[in-house]
C-alpha cells in the first residue's frame, strides 16, 4: 500500500513540475529565420471539456450547447458474479453552454445521492505562442451540488433535554466546489494540467466528518493519432489540521484515471477505468471509496455531442 502511495506522490511532483516549465518541445521555424510579430492563441489543449472525472482548460465556442453523458459502472474486482461491475451503474446527464469567448455554464443531475448540480466556468487567461507570448492558459470553475435524496428529520434535544424534531434544512444539502485550471499544450501532442481544488460541505452526517477538503489535481493528454488521445487523471487529497480529528479520511482514496478520447464528428468518446464511481467534484475527490490498486478499478465512459446554436467564429488557427 505505501509502494502505490509513494509511486503516486512521485508521479504528482513530477507533474507539478511540467505547467510551469519554460522549455519549448519544439522550435517555430519562423522564430528562427527572423523576428515574428504576431500573436497565436493556442488551442486543443485537451479535446474535451473534461480530462476523465475532472474539468479541463477547454471550453465551449458561443453558442455551442454539450448535450453529455456520464457512466461508471461498478468494480472489476467482484468477478463474474457481477459481469465485473456491469451490472452495477452510476449517471449523471448534463447540458453545458458556451454563453461567450470567456464564460461556461452547465446543468447536471447525478444518480447518486441524486444531486443536481450547477456550475460556471470562466476563461481567465489563454495560452499565446509568439509576440507576448504567455505560457499557460487559466480557468476558474465554481460549483454548487445540492442533495436532493429523502433525508430523516433531525432529532435534538431542546433546553429541558426533551427531544424536537425539525425537518432537514435546505442548506444542509449543499455543497459547493472551487476549482483553478493551469494547463499547458506543450507541442501539438503532448498537454498538461494542475488543478487546485477547495470542496466543502454545509452540513456532514457525522461530527467527525470534515466540512472543508483541499486536493491537488493532475491530468496529461498524450494525442496519438488525429482523433485518438490518451489521458490520465489524478486527485490527491489533501491533509489538513481537520484530518487528525476526521477518522474517516484514510477511510476514502484518491480518485486516478486512465483512459481515452475518441472523437467521431460531432462526438466525444471517453473511455476509462477509475476508482471513482461519482462524477461530480464532492464525489470523486472527497467520496471515492476504492482503491485503484486494490481491485477497486471500474471501467467508465463520458459522451459528448455538440449542438450549434449559432455560429462559431471562423478562420481560427489550431496548432
Amino acid at each position: 500500500m505505501m509502494v502505490h502511495k509513494t509511486i503516486k506522490n512521485i508521479a504528482l511532483i513530477a507533474l507539478m513540475a511540467i505547467p510551469f516549465s519554460s522549455v519549448q518541445a519544439q522550435d517555430d521555424l519562423e522564430s528562427l529565420l527572423g523576428e515574428d510579430n504576431s500573436t497565436e492563441v493556442v488551442t486543443a489543449t485537451f479535446k474535451s471539456t473534461r480530462v476523465v472525472n475532472g474539468q479541463s482548460v477547454e471550453m465551449l465556442a458561443p453558442g455551442a450547447l454539450d448535450f453529455r453523458i456520464s457512466h461508471r459502472f461498478g468494480t472489476t474486482g467482484e468477478g463474474p458474479k457481477d459481469f465485473w461491475g456491469l451490472d452495477q451503474a452510476t449517471i449523471r446527464l448534463a447540458l453545458e453552454y458556451g454563453v461567450n469567448d470567456w464564460l461556461n455554464v452547465g446543468l447536471g443531475r447525478s444518480s447518486f445521492n441524486k444531486i443536481v448540480d450547477g456550475f460556471a466556468k470562466v476563461s481567465l487567461a489563454k495560452q499565446t505562442r509568439g509576440k507576448n507570448a504567455f505560457p499557460v492558459s487559466i480557468v476558474y470553475f465554481s460549483n454548487v451540488m445540492i442533495n436532493t435524496s429523502e433525508k430523516d428529520d433531525i432529532v435534538a434535544l431542546d433546553s429541558n433535554g426533551n427531544p424536537s424534531t425539525s425537518e432537514y434544512p435546505f442548506d444542509g444539502r449543499l455543497s459547493f466546489a472551487n476549482q483553478l485550471l493551469i494547463a499547458k499544450k506543450f507541442n501539438s501532442k503532448f498537454s498538461a494540467q494542475l488543478t487546485p481544488s477547495i470542496v466543502h460541505r454545509n452540513l456532514v452526517e457525522l461530527e467527525v466528518d470534515m466540512n472543508t477538503f483541499y486536493a491537488l489535481g493532475t491530468g496529461v493528454r498524450y494525442k496519438i493519432s488525429p482523433r485518438v488521445s490518451i489521458n490520465l487523471e489524478y486527485f490527491m487529497r489533501l491533509e489538513s489540521g481537520d484530518s487528525d480529528t476526521a477518522p474517516n479520511f484514510q477511510e476514502f482514496h484518491d480518485a486516478f484515471a486512465v483512459g481515452f478520447d475518441i472523437e467521431t464528428g460531432g462526438h466525444v468518446f471517453q473511455l476509462h477505468l477509475t476508482n471513482a464511481s461519482q462524477m461530480n467534484e464532492l464525489g470523486y475527490i472527497t467520496q471515492t471509496t476504492d482503491d485503484f490498486f486494490d481491485n477497486g478499478v471500474r471501467f467508465g465512459f463520458n459522451i459528448s455531442r455538440e449542438f450549434t446554436l449559432k455560429e462559431k467564429h471562423k478562420n481560427k488557427k489550431k496548432w
